[in-house]
């Protein structure tokens, strides 16, 4: 049990030190046009998504990584729809 929260800090702590990575590299970013932003914005959620269902699937949390992969599927529709929409104007 303590190492189970030994691991869920380690990764909490991973976590947050690719989230202060991800804004700084954000901010050095200048785009050129809003739809790369989107777009780019999009895949790193993606990317996170899948990271958390890879560290649900090491641990065996099956539940949460359905769930996630739930999640990644609704996106990637929205996603779909989005770009359907920006198509028809």
């Amino acid at each position: 049990m303590v190492r189970n929260l030994k691991d869920e800090l380690k990764d909490t702590a991973v976590t947050a030190y690719e989230e202060v990575k991800r804004l700084k590299k954000e901010k050095e970013i200048t785009w050129r046009f809003k739809g790369n932003m989107v777009q780019y914005e999009f895949n790193e959620e993606t990317v996170d998504i899948l990271k958390q269902i890879e560290w649900s699937r090491e641990y065996g949390k099956d539940d949460n990584c359905r769930d996630l992969v739930t999640e990644a599927c609704e996106k990637e529709k929205e996603q779909i729809d989005t770009y359907r929409g920006y198509n028809r104007s």
